[in-house]
């Protein structure tokens, strides 16, 4: 079998010598960019772009680049105005169908402090494993440290219903199972991040949903039923504390009943069968403490628990605050506004309820657009933008994961992915403004 193209990817040619070959070009400029500033990108020959504003994203900037064929370009951007720059950057041009996608972290012209050094900049690989992945996890991990990432997770259960026989089942309860990966696999997986220069995080999740008979798994259940669930959570801790320990991984995640959240009282026979389900997860976080000695993150969206407080670090995702009813069409500034609302009312009160950082473990932003003059990757880019807007205002984030960031490459599908899209420079953009990159 021949193939000729891979779906999701843009249509590349080698050029013939000389052959003009055509570069779209954005970059993602500082928030203290002021409104309608001139920008263009500048060549080492002297060579001159001018740059245009996005429409939904004032901070994006745009042009398609008439490039006088393959090689080796020097450029950085520049502010009309006063010629402040961002960085010296390469565009190493070799086939058509290349897209720049660059970012700026700080004009020349202003401070460079980080504003926050120990930010974590998570990219939110698959959470599952497959061993092609082990082939292609060496470049999709230098992607991520060259666009200022410093932490990514790796999984300790297998692709489900992909892998046969299974290698090893952790028993759950109700008719549910968990396929844990060999910890040879693990080290594995850990050696490809750490030659990236980036940190592992351990990020196992119950997920019964996506086994036969787990359609029930929201609903009330009595105390039998979380007393299963119990002794199977401390077994899936303490193996993965041990995984963890093992490749001296520096975040650990203590999944819930479903992927990574936890029930609330609602979901018990009384409210003393809650509490005693809370003070067993106590239980277990010492037991896991005395195995592992890193970092450990549980999710914060019950606020009646007490488990949180016993953590290092308190978890949110924008699936817990839920996206703003707005159009592909809406501003960044617009974004911004409406997630701050969501943040007030969802994000905050996690920070003040327990006093611990809050990690926003997964961002997700959908690659589509309902309004034909906003393409899915711009609005895409503009949402993260409005995000991140929202966040800086809240010094109490100690991090971000934004999901997805897959192992196979393919901008051009419309879905969650990141990887090679606008939304990757706006990413790029901010960690490098917490952590002090460019």
């Amino acid at each position: 079998m021949t193939v000729d193209r891979w779906v999701g990817l843009r249509e590349s040619t080698v050029p013939a010598h000389g052959e003009e070959v055509t570069v779209p070009f954005h970059v993602s400029v500082p928030a203290s960019t002021p409104e309608g500033a001139a920008v263009r990108v500048v060549f080492d020959d002297g060579a001159a772009f001018e740059l245009a504003p996005q429409q939904t994203n004032r901070w994006m900037y745009a042009a398609d680049l008439p490039m006088p064929g393959i090689g080796q370009y020097g450029y950085r951007v520049e502010r009309e105005d006063d010629s402040a720059h961002g960085p010296n950057r390469v565009l190493d041009l070799r086939f058509t169908g290349h897209v720049v996608n660059d970012w700026v972290v700080s004009w020349s012209d202003e401070p460079q402090e980080p504003l926050a050094p120990d930010f974590i900049a998570g990219f939110y690989t698959n959470d599952f494993f497959s061993e092609n992945f082990l082939d292609l996890s060496p470049s999709t991990y230098n992607d991520v440290s060259r666009h200022n990432g410093s932490l990514v997770p790796l999984s300790t259960v297998w692709s489900y219903g992909q892998i046969m026989p299974a290698p090893f089942v952790e028993p759950r309860p109700v008719v549910s199972a968990c396929v844990c990966l060999p910890l040879p696999n693990v080290a594995v997986q850990a050696e490809h991040v750490r030659d990236a220069g980036l940190d592992v995080f351990i990020a196992p999740q119950f997920n019964m949903e996506m086994t036969a008979g787990g359609d029930d798994l929201c609903c009330e259940h009595d105390d039998v039923w979380w007393g299963a669930w119990l002794k199977a959570a401390e077994r899936l801790w303490l193996w993965n504390a041990h995984a963890a320990a093992s490749i001296d991984a520096e975040l650990l995640m203590l999944p819930g009943y479903v992927f990574h959240v936890f029930p609330g009282s609602g979901g018990f026979e009384s409210i003393e069968s809650f509490e005693a389900f809370d003070r067993a997860l106590v239980e277990f976080m010492s037991s896991v403490r005395g195995v592992y000695n890193g970092k450990v993150l549980v999710s914060g969206g019950v606020l009646d628990m007490d488990l949180p407080g016993f953590a290092d670090l308190v978890g949110v995702t924008t699936f817990d605050t839920g996206r703003p009813n707005l159009s592909a069409a809406s501003t960044a500034a617009q974004w911004r506004d409406a997630y701050d609302i969501l943040f007030t009312e969802r994000v905050d009160p996690i920070w003040e309820r327990w006093g611990k950082p809050v990690f926003f473990y997964t961002i997700n932003t959908q690659a589509v657009s309902d309004d034909p003059s906003v393409s899915p990757e711009e609005a895409q880019a503009t949402e993260l933008e409005g995000i991140f807007q929202a966040m800086v205002k809240r010094p109490w984030i100690a991090g971000s994961m934004s999901w997805a960031y897959h192992m196979v490459d393919a901008p051009l599908v419309d879905e969650d992915g990141v990887r090679g899209r606008m939304a990757e420079a706006v990413l790029a953009k901010y960690y490098g403004a917490y952590t002090g990159k460019q």
